[in-house]
């Protein structure tokens, strides 16, 4: 560094000594000392920039970028010795998801066209993980937090069982108990309607329409006995199959505000002291009506919203 700087140092005393003697020289003209500075600045740019002399430090190799965010720390499922239990739980379930992804005994819909994937499935894994580890996180907290014998956790925007396969997999994991589990999982796994959207939000319609619920069912039949099916659109659904009397863990991904609303309606209500609800269309472009409505809600409510540099954001209640 001490090197870069002397010859840097010498190369710019050499410039200003030759412009000083050919502007500041009283034997020439001012036409002559103008001509000279216009010459010297056209043809020193370029050495000029290359003289610039930068103090900061060497910019860091990203460790991860996707989801909206870049990050130069060691995410914590990567650590080389990870003692973080939690962590190295996670890193597990991703891997095995990534198999059976490769073996197509789990059909992410929603990342292919015509049948076939844009993109390879462990890149998609990864541009994803840092999202997945927040479900992963935020399932076991609820979980842990509630301190119930039953555990109630419920998904409004399902597809195909991508989200709450980390939430489902981390309560098994993490919880000692977890056999008494239960997931209430409400999807229309069908297109969005322009009814349940608001003028902005209208570009929505018919989005979703390749999904099937069966293809959901195989994806997530690791879990047959812990997951409910409550297929229909909210808030309608919600007067047929209302769900558990108490829940931990609240998942919100509707893409639009009003059934966002409904749904906090029906749920924060239930959801028990130490329980949170994770939303993923909160810090999104486009989703400002739906950020609007969750703000207005969770100021109301008991409890804290914490938004994250994922676009997610959670609420703790108390």
């Amino acid at each position: 560094m001490g090197t870069l700087l002397n010859n840097s140092s010498k190369k710019l005393t050499f410039y200003f000594k030759e412009l000083s003697f050919l502007v500041f020289n009283p034997k020439r003209s001012f036409r002559k000392k103008l001509q000279t500075v216009v010459k010297l600045m056209y043809l020193n740019v370029s050495k000029l920039k290359t003289l610039r002399i930068s103090f900061s430090k060497p910019q860091a190799k990203l460790k991860f970028s996707g989801w909206g965010m870049t990050s130069n720390h060691q995410p914590p499922w990567k650590t080389e010795e990870n003692t973080d239990f939690l962590a190295s739980s996670f890193a597990s379930t991703n891997e095995y998801l990534l198999e059976i992804l490769r073996d197509n005994q789990f059909v992410l819909s929603q990342f292919q066209k015509n049948g076939r994937y844009q993109e390879e499935p462990e890149s998609k894994l990864s541009y994803l993980s840092w999202r997945h580890f927040i479900v992963f996180w935020s399932a076991t907290f609820s979980a842990k937090s509630a301190n119930q014998k039953q555990i109630n956790i419920v998904e409004a925007g399902v597809c195909d069982g991508l989200t709450v396969f980390f939430a489902l997999s981390a309560i098994h994991q993490q919880i000692a108990g977890a056999s008494n589990l239960k997931a209430f999982l409400y999807d229309a796994w069908d297109q969005m309607t322009p009814d349940l959207l608001t003028e902005k939000e209208a570009k929505h319609a018919g989005d979703y329409s390749y999904l099937q619920v069966s293809r959901t069912k195989l994806n997530l039949r690791m879990f047959s006995d812990s997951t409910n099916y409550l297929q229909g659109r909210i808030p309608e659904v919600l007067n047929v199959h209302p769900g558990p009397p108490g829940l931990s863990w609240l998942h919100i991904d509707l893409n639009s505000s009003m059934p966002t609303l409904k749904t906090l309606e029906h749920f924060e209500p239930k959801l028990l002291s130490g329980g949170v609800i994770l939303f993923d269309d909160y810090g999104w472009d486009g989703y400002e009506e739906t950020k609007r409505v969750i703000d207005e809600y969770c100021s109301r409510s008991n409890g804290l919203l914490f938004p994250l540099p994922t676009g997610q954001a959670i609420f703790f209640k108390h």
